[in-house]
């Protein structure tokens, strides 16, 4: 990281100006420095405009979580009216263990909240999109063949439940097999809809062949 010196006491009323040019000089320089971070810099026509965005993690950077009934963030920078608000924080939103990791977030000037970035890669995941939520995961088991009813409880991002804050407003389900027996007919999974909530989803798993292994899940919400 580079350092810029920089002398806000000059130029000094009572100095000469050839004592005080050479500092200018230096001050004059370190802006020019300053402003070609992450910008371009002075005498191009797009002089001014980003190249990139640095943000510092760790030290002076929020620790923001979401906790408590609805799921309400918390430790954000004060909203400022009519000015939308882009920072790094430091999120941890899994209550049962998923590492935390640096997110970008937007606040506006009304106080709404969105997770512009997400970071979980798993096949048992989540995400926040733009005030989105995509959770994913997999149910691994052994389908007989008929009919069998189950329920997916949603991820534990806060203590003893983890609900989409607001609504789940679709649930996708894929069925899988392995290609080492291939199945003697096709599956389908059907959701319940009185059980769909902000927690959890019962379905029923029918075929008539025995070689299913399981099906995939996606549930969208806010």
């Amino acid at each position: 990281m580079t350092t810029y010196t920089y002398d806000p006491n000059i130029p000094a009323a009572n100095n000469a100006p050839r004592n005080d040019q050479p500092v200018m000089q230096t001050n004059a320089a370190s802006i020019q420095g300053i402003i070609s971070v992450d910008h371009e810099n002075f005498g191009i026509p797009t002089n001014g405009y980003h190249t990139l965005i640095h943000q510092r993690t760790g030290a002076g950077t929020q620790n923001v979580t979401r906790s408590g009934p609805g799921a309400v963030y918390a430790n954000l920078p004060a909203s400022i009216a009519g000015v939308n608000q882009i920072f790094a924080g430091l999120y941890t939103p899994d209550f049962t263990g998923t590492s935390s990791d640096t997110q970008l977030f937007n606040l506006t000037g009304n106080g709404g909240i969105s997770q512009l970035t997400g970071d979980q890669t798993t096949q048992d995941g989540w995400a926040w999109l733009g005030g989105i939520l995509i959770q994913w995961g997999v149910i691994s088991m052994a389908f007989p063949s008929g009919s069998t009813t189950g329920t997916v409880i949603f991820k534990d991002r806060v203590f003893g439940a983890i609900p989409f804050p607001n609504n789940c407003f679709v649930v996708i389900c894929d069925p899988l097999v392995s290609f080492a027996s291939l199945p003697g007919s096709q599956a389908s999974i059907n959701i319940r809809q009185s059980t769909l909530s902000k927690t959890q989803f019962n379905y029923q798993f029918y075929t008539n062949s025995a070689q299913y292994i399981g099906f995939f899940w996606a549930a969208i919400g806010n």
